[in-house]
């Protein structure tokens, strides 16, 4: 998973969408480290 390119998207958005990104993101990056451990 990359995370620069959505970093940089994210600095584009409002604020709004960057919670919502970031919140998705979190997930999403929760669900990996479930899978991998």
């Amino acid at each position: 998973m990359q995370m620069v390119p959505l970093m940089a998207a994210t600095a584009e958005w409002g604020d709004e969408e960057s919670a919502f990104a970031s919140s998705l993101f979190a997930r999403t990056e929760e669900k990996i480290r479930l899978c991998q451990s």
